[in-house]
């Protein structure tokens, strides 16, 4: 058994619970904070055994740590290990179902250990510090569901709030994140663009593409959230993907910290239904439910369907003190070139550009460390998309000047 379950929020149900309910809370959170989330779980799925280990940083010193979140990932696979086999070696059998429950950050956590317990997959690999859980759990395809509770998907950034206070808070997060310099715990390693959002991502791509399992996702957001962006928790480019594996339910009157709150408070009785509904509905009703939000409808023209017959994508990116006006004429032209050179096979090729400009940067901004990973982020995101909607493409870079720092931060 971990270290991590002795003080976890942990409540079994006996020998009658095949199902186990994972949750991870979000930053400077808690397990106790969840404890009605945990309940109307519980109520929604009935007899179950819940697991709500205390994070790292759950408090303001593991905020700050060093911990990676790698290492957090791997604990928590390891304590779901201990838990499945100790039911295996009680009852000869381990759980039939499993449910992933992820608040805030934790929604990040719970996306990876669904990864994870999948394995290594060759066109997504794990980066460092996941080499003792390449092979796949043995309680991986009992993972029925993963519900987000106002949960980060694609990581956090200033922009991501919408209000004065919140953004000054995720600001001064970030002046923390560029002036520490232990840089790699959980809330740094988590930020809009870094190796674990952007990862994260793409093994969640080559989880659910065609010929994998179809593992739903149902996401809550309150209407009144002021921390997270509806586009930062809804990662379209990723989730559009699968289709009919993904639902997004609209929590009335309910902010960033009361989403999970379904105890004897306003609105608790509302939010209580609506975590049942994500839970126990079947998702192609989840998509007509009153609540349900269509990704269309949510961001227009960012879910395209992914295009399999388009065999290179090329990036075309400028430098500094430049508006990029050029790369369309560079990307046309490479467009030419490579409809005269089939390939090996005797194919045509079919080639698709990226030219989309990051802004105008000055000298002066380009100094600061800060502007040049928020940009690196920006490339990140994009290379995200470009896999999620070109699945078998080459992706090349052709980069002018900061356009090639880019590049070479981006692949680092």
């Amino acid at each position: 058994m971990s270290a991590w379950q002795e003080d976890a929020f942990s409540s079994f149900a006996g020998e009658d619970a095949k199902t186990l309910i994972v949750i991870a809370h979000g930053l400077r959170g808690s397990s106790e904070q969840l404890a009605s989330v945990a309940d109307a779980a519980v109520s929604a799925l009935g007899a179950a055994d819940v697991y709500i280990p205390t994070m790292p940083y759950s408090s303001l010193p593991g905020v700050l740590s060093a911990k990676p979140p790698a290492k957090i990932v791997c604990e928590l696979t390891a304590a779901v290990d201990a838990l499945h086999a100790a039911r295996l070696a009680r009852l000869g059998n381990g759980y039939d179902r499993i449910v992933l429950i992820g608040y805030s950050m934790g929604a990040l956590i719970a996306r990876k250990l669904a990864v994870v317990a999948h394995g290594e997959k060759a066109e997504a690999p794990f980066e460092p510090g996941y080499e003792a859980f390449t092979a796949p759990r043995a309680w991986a395809e009992r993972i029925a569901r993963v519900v987000l509770l106002g949960g980060i998907s694609r990581g956090w950034s200033p922009s991501s709030a919408a209000g004065f206070v919140a953004g000054f808070v995720w600001r001064c997060f970030s002046l923390v994140a560029t002036l520490l310099p232990a840089r790699n715990g959980m809330l740094m390693e988590s930020r809009f663009g870094l190796p674990f959002p952007v990862q994260t991502r793409l093994q969640w791509l080559a989880l659910t593409r065609a010929n994998r399992r179809d593992l739903p996702v149902v996401q809550l957001l309150g209407s009144r959230d002021n921390v997270v962006s509806p586009d930062d928790m809804m990662d379209v480019a990723v989730d559009g993907v699968a289709q009919g594996s993904h639902a997004l339910l609209d929590v009335p009157a309910t902010g960033h910290t009361d989403v999970i709150s379904m105890g004897a408070e306003p609105g608790a009785i509302q939010r209580r239904q609506l975590l049942h509904d994500a839970l126990t509905m079947d998702m192609l009703k989840l998509a007509a439910h009153p609540s349900a939000i269509s990704s269309a409808l949510l961001s227009d023209g960012k879910t395209p369907e992914p295009e399999d017959h388009v065999t290179d994508v090329v990036f075309v990116v400028h430098g500094i003190r430049d508006k990029g006006f050029w790369t369309s004429k560079v990307a046309r032209a490479i467009k030419r070139e490579a409809a005269a050179c089939p390939l090996a096979d005797g194919r045509s090729r079919h080639v698709r550009s990226m030219t989309e400009s990051y802004g105008y940067l000055a000298m002066l901004p380009f100094l600061w460390v800060g502007v040049r990973r928020a940009k690196t982020a920006w490339l990140m995101d994009r290379y995200v998309e470009a896999r999620a909607r070109y699945p078998e493409a080459k992706i090349h870079f052709v980069c002018h000047s900061n356009g090639t720092y880019l590049a070479v931060r981006a692949l680092h």
